[in-house]
């Protein structure tokens, strides 16, 4: 997130959310239930941070990152 210009102490914000939704939901890959319910977390955390722009993109890409094993 900090690669993609969000600020460091969101994208910490961010990540820490992120962490525990999939921690969460560890099927997410499998459960489209479960996705969705990733994708609505992360926007939540994202718009909870300050981030108002852009939370379809980042989530996309948070999403899309980690189905292909990237972190």
């Amino acid at each position: 997130l900090k690669g993609k210009g969000m600020a460091e102490e969101h994208a910490e914000q961010v990540a820490q959310a992120g962490a525990a939704v999939f921690k969460e939901c560890p099927q997410w890959r499998l459960r489209s239930g479960q996705e969705r319910r990733v994708r609505v977390k992360l926007h939540a955390a994202l718009i909870h941070a300050g981030e108002k722009d852009g939370t379809v993109t980042y989530v996309e890409d948070i999403v899309e990152s980690l189905r292909r094993g990237r972190s």
